[in-house]
């Protein structure tokens, strides 16, 4: 067992995976939650860690101060004489554990006096490591991490529609690894009567974007009930120490209320970035969750916080980098047809401009997988082609650039197949760049693929740790969660929504099909059938959307339920309300339809890339049976080059799961009519 049991939040991921590594490189063992083992108890496996350390190392911080696991943490060393506290910022420990003095990993001698106190209690000497400490860069733009939906294959959400909320992009840039200064100043009111309005918002949103590693705000009892104006605001966050400031107004109109909100430059007062937000006065709370989202976005992409770390290019032509920039807001929105189109029509005219501008063409192979040969005019070689050369030839041009890199990994895995070789490219990237997301996701991804989903958990946490904003990552940490044993993940994934509720009752029902027992399921959709339709509907009348009861609960529950009925019992069901994508084939084979079943596979194998193979393999409780796998029809899903690589790879890490069961020679036989792919 480990010397060293090492307690921390989960927001502080990135700087804690450093301290870990650092300690590791010095002889200690070290026991943190990332020794979890998928299906244990998870506080079992804690109590018996925790007992058996010599020592406690808790690292405090504004997050962890607030975490209850953490002070339980603190509480045993303490009470077992075995605390080793640290701090990460300037937060003080809470009340009962100030009387041991917390070392500052910021200071300069911070490693040598760790080393010290650890030792008093693990025995041995040690030499001190060197700790990575955030370190002040050179000046760059920085982009959103790029959502992966598209790109997910088995575990996508069949009808997901959105990434990142909006935001828009321009020059500005942040320079500093260091904590950014933010305040978001008291909204400015039309109306008298509604001034408490400005200040709760403001101290509302200051609450929801506090768990953003590196983003100090200022609490909103330090600011002036009502915002300065003009070269006061400079002024008054030069005594704050902010660079930055959030400013806005609310505007009512009668039932109806519009909220301004500015990003600004406190050194020169420049507007970064502005949009306007409508609802209902009576409900603020939606117009408020729809900000945090936007305000989330764009403070990743302006201040370089949580995923808004991956570097561009230097030196390409500067109309390019223009085109570049002006379409990451469509590419990390991701939230309607339009907004992917123009992502791909800017990044393209990028690489026009300048041909080897690494992270345009890296991003352009991104974002063509999210639309298939179809949508982009192209037949299936053409489409098949470019996505490689684009990933391939940003990698040449800048082998150290991270977009490419991960980009490349992304068509190894999709159209190449090749899941050990992704991972050689991502695993690497992840130990050298942990904060960098899109690397993370696809580790996750192969992750998923292999069924090793405490992994995959593992790789999405980290990134929600990043951005606790990206509804993307979430149902597929929510997915991964549900694997692992708990059946109740994808409602409390659903219970946590505030503009997202249909997405994330889509992700519970999908969380139901794939991985529910069948004792569970009765209970479990009951619950499911109880609370969507009714907080969608509440959701809708808030934000003045009107909704027919009858026809949503026709489509949230009456339909589910008979997906419900063919998977888990094999009930009949009518071709027609199979939901698109993959999950339609699986419920018709459920359903005793294999003729439907395999058609439907044969159709999305024909216009897809290799990855999708695994879609037809499934998870949980998506399987053909095993005549239907023995059948030359589904032997033939599996020709290509790239699909037959993710079968070697499948039985050489011993997973047969969903794999064929008869040997190719004996199609002949098995074949009883040719596959309908139209």
């Amino acid at each position: 067992m480990a010397d060293i049991f090492l307690s921390y939040a989960r927001a502080d991921q990135s700087r804690v995976t450093k301290l870990a590594a650092a300690l590791e490189g010095a002889g200690y063992s070290i026991w943190w939650d990332k020794h979890l083992k998928g299906g244990h108890q998870f506080s079992e496996d804690i109590e018996a860690a925790i007992a058996r350390a010599k020592a406690v190392l808790v690292v405090w911080s504004k997050d962890a101060v607030k975490s209850e696991w953490v002070r339980d943490e603190a509480a045993y060393g303490r009470d077992h004489n075995k605390l080793v506290p640290v701090r990460i910022d300037d937060t003080l420990p809470p009340m009962g554990y100030r009387q041991r003095h917390a070392i500052n990993l910021d200071d300069p001698d911070a490693m040598a006096a760790l080393t010290e106190a650890l030792d008093r209690h693990v025995g041995g000497k040690h030499q001190a490591p060197e700790l990575d400490t955030p370190k002040t860069r050179s000046p760059k733009a920085a982009l959103l991490a790029l959502p992966l939906i598209a790109a997910i294959g088995g575990l996508g959400l069949w009808m997901f529609q959105g990434g990142a909320d909006t935001h828009n992009p321009s020059a500005a840039t942040f320079t500093s690894e260091r904590d950014v200064g933010l305040a978001i100043l008291p909204f400015a009111s039309n109306q008298s009567r509604n001034a408490d309005d400005g200040q709760m918002l403001a101290a509302n949103l200051t609450d929801r974007l506090n768990s953003f590693q590196r983003l100090r705000l200022i609490s909103a009892a330090s600011l002036p009930a009502q915002a300065p104006q003009g070269n006061a605001i400079a002024q008054m966050a030069s005594e704050l120490g902010v660079a930055y400031v959030i400013d806005g107004t609310i505007a009512h109109n009668g039932p109806n209320v519009r909220v301004a909100v500015r990003l600004l430059d406190s050194a020169d007062g420049r507007q970064l970035w502005s949009e306007q937000y409508d609802g209902k006065a009576d409900h603020l709370d939606i117009v408020e969750a729809r900000i945090a989202h936007a305000v989330a976005a764009v403070l990743q992409v302006r201040l370089d916080i949580g995923q808004g770390n991956l570097s561009l290019s230097s030196g390409v032509e500067p109309a390019a980098h223009r085109e570049f920039l002006a379409r990451v807001e469509a590419m990390t929105r991701l939230a309607n047809e339009n907004d992917r189109l123009a992502a791909y029509g800017h990044f393209k005219r990028a690489t026009e401009l300048d041909p080897d501008f690494a992270d345009a063409l890296a991003a352009l192979s991104y974002v063509m997988v999210w639309f298939g040969p179809d949508r982009l005019n192209m037949d299936m070689e053409d489409y098949l082609e470019r996505l490689g050369r684009h990933a391939y030839r940003a990698v040449e041009i800048n082998p150290k650039s991270k977009l490419a890199r991960a980009a490349k990994a992304q068509y190894v895995m999709r159209v190449e197949g090749d899941i050990p070789g992704a991972i050689a490219i991502v695993k690497p990237l992840v130990a050298e760049a942990p904060d960098f997301a899109p690397a993370r996701i696809i580790y996750g991804l192969t992750a998923q693929s292999d069924h090793r989903f405490r992994d995959s958990y593992d790789q999405f946490d980290a990134v929600m740790a990043l951005n606790p904003f990206d509804r993307t990552v979430n149902a597929l940490r929510t997915l991964s969660a549900t694997e692992m044993g708990d059946v109740d993940a994808g409602q409390k994934h659903f219970e946590e929504c505030e503009i997202d509720c249909r997405e994330r009752a889509r992700t519970w029902l999908e969380s139901l099909l794939l991985f529910a027992g069948k004792n569970e399921i009765e209970r479990a959709f009951a619950q499911y059938a109880e609370s969507v339709p009714q907080r969608i509907f509440e959701q809708a009348s808030k934000s003045g959307d009107e909704l027919d009861w009858n026809t949503l609960v026709e489509q949230e529950v009456t339909i589910p339920r008979q997906y419900v009925d063919a998977v888990f019992y094999g009930k009949a069901i009518d071709a027609d309300i199979l939901p698109p994508g993959w999950h339609a084939m699986h419920i018709a084979a459920k359903s005793g339809d294999d003729d439907l079943a395999l058609t439907l596979a044969a159709r999305l194998m024909n216009r897809t890339t290799a990855w999708n193979i695994i879609d037809v393999i499934g998870y949980g409780n998506y399987q053909f049976q095993r005549q239907l796998r023995a059948d030359a029809r589904y032997h033939s899903l599996f020709d290509g080059e790239g699909e037959q690589a993710i079968l070697a790879h499948r039985r050489n890490i011993g997973l047969e799961f969903g794999l064929p069961v008869e040997p190719r020679h004996a199609r002949a036989k098995l074949a009883h009519q040719p596959i309908r792919a139209d």
